[in-house]
């Protein structure tokens, strides 16, 4: 299983959509993440796990609970083969955001997670869910070959 090629550029699609991010904090003016966004991003493709966790600490107390941070807890516990705490933030996610557009990756990721925890079947209907939802051409080829 190629899984390590296809997670690095899943995660680079997943990212892209932080790149621009202005977030607002309460009383305080937006806040650049722009900078910590594409650090994360770029230790998450050299896979330097620890180091992208410790970023995303500073990341999860400007942005506690977007989008993109659960979507980069996501990635990083994945790569840190914390398998158990990828699937509790793709839970959470997917209860928070439903009809995101990134839903599709979310959900790729949840079933590499669940065939990493020998939780085969479930992997397999998830990654079917994935097959048939995405419009990505590139996510379908990838949840084809596996």
């Amino acid at each position: 299983m190629r899984s390590h090629s296809v997670f690095t550029l899943l995660v680079a699609g997943v990212c892209l959509l932080a790149s621009m991010a202005w977030p607002q904090t309460a009383n305080n003016p937006p806040v650049d993440t722009s900078k910590l966004t594409q650090q994360i991003l770029s230790l998450i493709k050299q896979k330097k796990w620890d180091q992208a966790h410790k970023a995303l600490e500073t990341y999860e107390k400007i942005l506690p609970d977007s989008e993109q941070t659960l979507l980069f807890q996501v990635s990083i516990y994945f790569g840190l083969d914390r398998q158990e705490e990828c699937q509790e933030r793709v839970q959470y996610y997917l209860k928070k955001f439903p009809s995101s557009p990134n839903r599709d990756q979310v959900l790729y990721f949840y079933g590499n997670s669940l065939f990493r925890t020998d939780q085969v079947a479930e992997a397999i209907a998830y990654l079917t869910e994935v097959d048939r939802t995405t419009m990505d051409p590139q996510l379908k080829k990838i949840v084809r070959f596996l």
